[in-house]
């Protein structure tokens, strides 16, 4: 049996790199989203690519995380009182974030290079 030696010139044909899930993991911030009375707090968040938002449901109520925007599509169904659910922000963009149960309640989310 032979070993393949996976040097950096072979991850870095892969893209991949040595270290980069930690250099990943450090690259970002967490932003707390409150779902509760039928609102997103914040309504309107500036984050970066590489942060990740942080859904908690503080409510009494089921609530959906649910993104329509084309390239950004999430749908999390039932979100149930103290769940929480993270969305890591992989490109520059903005969308909008809405609750598949409360027709009013949406925010917006603008992410920067």
């Amino acid at each position: 049996m032979t070993m393949k030696l996976w040097t950096a010139p072979r991850l870095a044909a892969l893209g991949l790199s040595l270290g980069a899930g930690a250099a990943l993991a450090a690259a970002g911030n967490e932003i707390k989203v409150s779902m509760v009375g039928s609102t997103y707090a914040p309504g309107e968040v500036k984050a970066k690519v590489g942060d990740t938002l942080v859904f908690s449901n503080d409510d009494f109520t089921t609530h959906w995380v649910y993104v329509p925007t084309q390239g950004y599509q999430v749908s999390r169904a039932e979100l149930k009182e103290g769940e929480t659910f993270k969305l890591s922000l992989r490109r520059a963009g903005s969308f909008r974030v809405a609750c598949g149960l409360h027709e009013n309640m949406v925010m917006t989310v603008t992410v920067a290079n």
